[in-house]
């Protein structure tokens, strides 16, 4: 998968729920779709964790499939501490 969409609507909720998130940090996103670690959250869900080389700092970003599953939309993006990193691999599987 190398493509995920973001409405208008996912980059609101975004900005305005997680001030600590930067529209510069949002540039790491398609690396991050990429080459992050891909983790099974619920049917047609998906979260990403990813781990900013230059930074250190761990992102986590939500991905929904609507329709027949062809169309991917990006519904979060903020940071991510160890305890919510715990948290997401203890209820989801690992996708390569």
């Amino acid at each position: 998968m190398g493509i995920a969409y973001l409405s208008c609507a996912s980059l609101r909720h975004i900005l305005a729920d997680h001030p600590d998130v930067k529209m510069l940090d949002m540039l790491c996103l398609p690396h991050m779709i990429k080459h992050g670690r891909w983790i099974g959250d619920r049917a047609k869900e998906a979260c990403v964790v990813y781990d900013h080389p230059e930074t250190s700092t761990r992102y986590k970003s939500a991905i929904k499939a609507v329709g027949e599953g062809y169309e991917t939309y990006l519904t979060t993006f903020h940071r991510l501490n160890d305890r919510q990193l715990k948290s997401i691999l203890k209820r989801g599987k690992e996708i390569v």
